[in-house]
């Protein structure tokens, strides 16, 4: 469900976007790329994906979606996992940063479905792993 509205998001954001829209998700996914900690990685994940949904201009969609992130918060109470291969999650991020450039919606719609998908395989990995 979070993949379908996350997408969605990303598919309102490649038609509805601005140019400041824009340059605040460059000079997030810039800072992404600096990061070497799993912390600041998740942080800075999160503050690209509510960039996203910002950028959607969708009041509702933008909504649900931080409801339900807070809704998942509560599973990552324990100690940080590993975040993973940071140079794939910024190369995710350049992806959906170019659909959106490009306004194809399609694009960004399936860049976003596809790292949310690793996201959450990734995640169900370390649940299984601890």
């Amino acid at each position: 469900m979070a993949s379908r509205r996350g997408s969605a998001a990303a598919g309102a954001a490649s038609l509805r976007h601005t140019d400041l829209d824009i340059a605040r998700l460059q000079h997030l996914q810039d800072s992404c790329c600096r990061m070497t900690d799993d912390t600041e990685a998740r942080a800075g994940n999160f503050r690209f994906h509510e960039a996203v949904w910002r950028a959607a201009h969708n009041s509702t969609i933008a909504g649900l979606l931080a409801k339900l992130n807070t809704q998942l918060r509560i599973y990552d109470s324990g100690p940080p996992s590993s975040y993973g291969d940071f140079d794939l999650l910024n190369a995710e991020h350049e992806r959906i940063l170019q659909a959106l450039r490009e306004r194809s919606p399609d694009a960004a719609r399936a860049e976003m479905r596809a790292h949310l998908q690793r996201s959450l395989e990734q995640r169900i990995r370390s649940f299984v792993s601890d």
